[in-house]
């Protein structure tokens, strides 16, 4: 049986001990909501566990590949939340972070970079099926053009590594504009946060080019947080959703409204508008808040555009029809089976042609998005904010198709109890 190592990294966290600290918004939803007690039967306790319990089908004991820890940068710069009790599993620590913030009645912390990371999520998904449509939008080539990095083997190996890969992806795509795009760029970003991206960029264009690494002799490492220009260069991002396609180019439509309430909040945080905005973020409206059935919607459901194989989960005419939703503008976000809320994150493979610790050509995955979500209780009550992080793993068989369902499913069934308990009727139409 084949051992698989493992490496992770992690962005999110960082802005988590200084965020009382940190330039943001605070917008007052219904301070009669009740004070929830903090339920930590999610909580992880290292890296290893996040990754195990957050990602279980990469290390499902049916797959070919077993991988085992090698390195963490949640390990050396998050120590002191692991050991604390205030990091929690997530499959998606934006979309079932929310989701389960609102059904514990917690406060909710939202930086840029976390839903920035949802959308590059979810068009990893969107390319995986459809990179032919727009393959002479970014490249001449047909086929993988293969790219060889090499760095020297140090504890910025990883770092390093992947940074190589975007760059020479800069240099290769046709299109200025992406690699400056992909990136957050926001005041709440992290140096971990660019490597996230950096990641999800590879993920976009792997259909174009696969990925060779050399090690030579590595490892590696709501309040709306930022300012304003943060969030409307978050909203700006959209315009470039049209180059890769027609869906796209629907999925930015159907996040525009989202965008506007996020900006609206900045310029009129204490409205009424900005109130209902918030309110709709799970379910129809703050009359609906709470519903006994296991069904989500709000505009949280807008993130989730495709599946997993990268086909739509609702065409426009589907949604415009559907008997639930939340309307924001012309738009309606559709009611979900909690158990059919996505992941957020994506995995890439690379080859890796020399590292001390794999056999020569080993091939690995690098897996980025939105994983874990940080949580503190104290007399105020419980704070959630959503974690983004990026692992490298292997050696892994890359033809091996993993059929079990992605994500954990203790934390669905988690959010299901949050919202069986609550006690107001009927989600909204």
């Amino acid at each position: 049986m084949r051992n698989t190592l493992l490496l992770a990294l992690s962005g999110g966290l960082l802005s988590l001990t200084a965020a009382q600290g940190q330039e943001g918004i605070t917008i007052w939803i219904d301070e009669d909501v009740p004070i929830l007690p903090l339920q930590t039967d999610h909580v992880v306790h290292s890296a290893e566990e996040l990754f195990n319990q957050s990602c279980p089908e990469e290390v499902s004991r049916y797959n070919s590949y077993h991988p085992q820890l090698l390195r963490t940068s949640y390990d050396t710069v998050h120590n002191a939340s692991f050991e604390n009790g205030e990091v929690f599993f997530s499959s998606s620590s934006f979309i079932r972070g929310a989701v389960e913030a609102w059904g514990q009645h917690q406060h909710l912390f939202l930086r840029p970079d976390e839903v920035w990371f949802e959308i590059l999520t979810q068009l990893n998904a969107y390319m995986f099926k459809n990179a032919e449509k727009v393959r002479d939008i970014f490249v001449n080539h047909q086929g993988q053009e293969n790219i060889r990095v090499a760095v020297w083997n140090d504890e910025s190996a990883v770092d390093n590594l992947v940074t190589g890969f975007a760059y020479e992806l800069r240099h290769r795509v046709k299109t200025p504009w992406l690699a400056d795009w992909v990136k957050p760029g926001f005041s709440t970003t992290t140096p971990e946060d660019e490597l996230t991206a950096n990641v999800l960029m590879m993920g976009l264009l792997q259909q174009f080019f696969s990925y060779t690494g050399v090690l030579l002799c590595g490892l590696p490492s709501v309040t709306l947080l930022g300012t304003r220009e943060d969030w409307e260069a978050l909203s700006g991002k959209l315009e470039h959703l049209k180059d890769f396609g027609e869906e796209p180019t629907q999925y930015a439509e159907v996040l525009r409204p989202i965008m506007d309430g996020f900006l609206r909040s900045w310029d009129e945080p204490d409205s009424e508008t900005t109130k209902d905005f918030w309110s709709k973020i799970v379910l129809g409206g703050k009359n609906y808040l709470c519903s006994g059935q296991t069904l989500v919607s709000g505009w949280i459901t807008g993130f989730s555009f495709w599946n997993k194989s990268g086909n739509l989960i609702l065409t426009a005419a589907q949604r415009q029809n559907a008997e639930r939703g939340t309307q924001l503008g012309n738009v309606k976000y559709v009611s979900r089976d909690v158990n059919l809320l996505p992941v957020s994150y994506a995995k890439v493979p690379v080859r890796m042609a020399k590292h001390p610790r794999l056999p020569p050509d080993s091939d690995v995955y690098l897996l980025a998005g939105n994983i874990g979500v940080h949580r503190t209780a104290s007399p105020e009550g419980v704070f959630a904010e959503p974690l983004s992080g990026w692992y490298m793993y292997g050696p892994v068989d890359t033809q091996f198709e993993i059929r079990e369902n992605s994500g954990n499913g203790e934390e669905l069934r988690g959010i299901s109890r949050s919202i069986d308990q609550c006690s107001l009727p009927a989600l909204a139409s």
